[in-house]
């Protein structure tokens, strides 16, 4: 009977540290979240009904930043017009899902350790398509936005990570020739804010879900 003591004890501290391991690894920084929340783009210059709203959060600009102009707010309303903001959202919870995450719209949803992904463009200047005739960069749509990664908690929330980035889309190539000419016009018309949308969306969630975000 007492030969058989050490090996329960063994065993016992064997779950012990095994359960206690798996803890350590539920908590561990660098373990992959449980999952991602993706919050609606919000847009800089406007002010959401829940101004304390962490997309709101995101669009305050960093002190000392120069306030949208009146050409930028411009092109920021007529983005959210055309749909730009929910496009965004739609494409970054699509990218997030293909890159193995489940994606939740609300923080109620979401399970304790979850990412938050809170979003704001701060610019969004369509270009000008004849001025993509050129080439060489000129005319070429500018889509920016600020992003701010939390971890959900309980209660409340905890701001891990932030950064800025944007995408143009420019035709770098003169044309040459009628032929390159209307080569170019065609590429030039593709080379808008809706595909620059997709672009930027792919660029935000492969650095969420490799943690270059920012501590």
């Amino acid at each position: 009977m007492f030969r058989f003591i050490p090996v329960v004890v063994a065993s016992s501290l064997a779950a012990s540290l095994g359960v206690f391991g798996s803890a350590l690894a539920q908590d561990a920084p660098n373990a992959p979240p449980p999952g991602v929340v993706v919050l609606p783009f919000a847009t800089i210059g406007s002010l959401p009904q829940d101004e304390a709203s962490l997309p709101h959060r995101a669009c305050v600009p960093p002190q000392g930043a120069p306030p949208p102009t009146p050409a930028g707010a411009e092109s920021i309303a007529a983005a959210v017009q055309s749909g730009l903001p929910e496009q965004l959202t739609t494409a970054l919870s699509r990218d997030v899902h293909d890159g193995g995450r489940a994606v939740y719209t609300d923080m109620q949803s979401a399970p304790q350790g979850a990412l938050i992904i809170a979003s704001c463009i701060v610019r969004a200047d369509p270009g000008d398509p004849a001025k993509r005739l050129v080439g060489l960069g000129m005319g070429a749509s500018v889509l920016a936005v600020r992003v701010q990664v939390y971890r959900g908690l309980q209660p409340g929330f905890d701001l891990i990570g932030e950064f800025d980035t944007e995408v143009q889309g420019e035709n770098k190539l003169p044309p040459i020739g009628p032929v390159g000419l209307a080569v170019h016009g065609i590429r030039g018309r593709k080379l808008n804010l809706k595909a620059d949308a997709d672009k930027l969306a792919k660029l935000i969630a492969g650095r969420v879900l490799t943690g270059q975000f920012g501590s």
